[in-house]
């Protein structure tokens, strides 16, 4: 599956920190997030599925119930987390975010796609516009629909230039058949990342095609 660790990470990062913790027993919100913490994702999910049971409202422990399930792997039951939480509170943008990835990693990139078209007015940060246009410039790339992964993933580099970023934007240009500029976006990803695997390979056939 294609990389996009620094999006989503950074927006996970933040929307935890902006986390209320509402009617339930703060020691099991803390216990439950210093599981997640330190990468004990099962007990995680198993701390955050108790506070919501026994808070149905509580929208934040969906969401981190759902964060919980994606590291584990079990999208499926990440997205119907993601799902409760936007019921609960559809303005909270990094809900709809972690509802999109649990469609990417579900491969089902047009669901991804429709999420975040529908959630972007509440993208209000640059943090936010960044998880955004790089999951969905990734999720239109696995669509092979070049020219809106290259709207969205240049939209991304403008507010950060990611090794990863770069690397699929040389893709999507290389998949337009615009050599030149696949073969700009590949220099700067191997700036950011000199032993990037992806890059160096389709930067030569890039420069290969130029010359032909």
């Amino acid at each position: 599956m294609l990389n996009m660790k620094a999006g989503w990470r950074v927006l996970a990062l933040i929307t935890i920190l902006a986390l209320p913790v509402v009617s339930v027993a703060r020691a099991d919100f803390e216990q439950a997030m210093n599981y997640f913490k330190s990468g004990k994702y099962v007990e995680a999910a198993a701390e955050f599925q108790t506070l919501v049971d026994n808070s149905p409202n509580y929208d934040s422990g969906y969401y981190m119930l759902g964060l919980s399930l994606v590291k584990m792997g079990k999208a499926a039951e990440a997205e119907q987390a993601f799902s409760k939480a936007i019921e609960i509170n559809g303005e909270n943008f990094g809900y709809h975010h972690g509802l999109a990835k649990a469609y990417f990693d579900q491969e089902q990139f047009s669901k991804s796609v429709a999420t975040l078209k529908t959630a972007e007015p509440l993208a209000a940060d640059t943090q936010s516009r960044f998880a955004l246009f790089t999951l969905r410039g990734y999720a239109y790339a696995a669509l092979e629909a070049w020219g809106d992964a290259v709207n969205d993933l240049e939209a991304a580099k403008k507010i950060k230039k990611d090794g990863a970023v770069l690397s699929q934007l040389g893709k999507a240009y290389y998949g337009l058949g615009h050599n030149d500029k696949a073969v700009v976006a590949f220099r700067e990803a191997l700036q950011v990342r000199p032993n990037d695997p992806a890059s160096t390979p389709l930067l030569a056939e890039s420069l290969i095609n130029l010359g032909a």
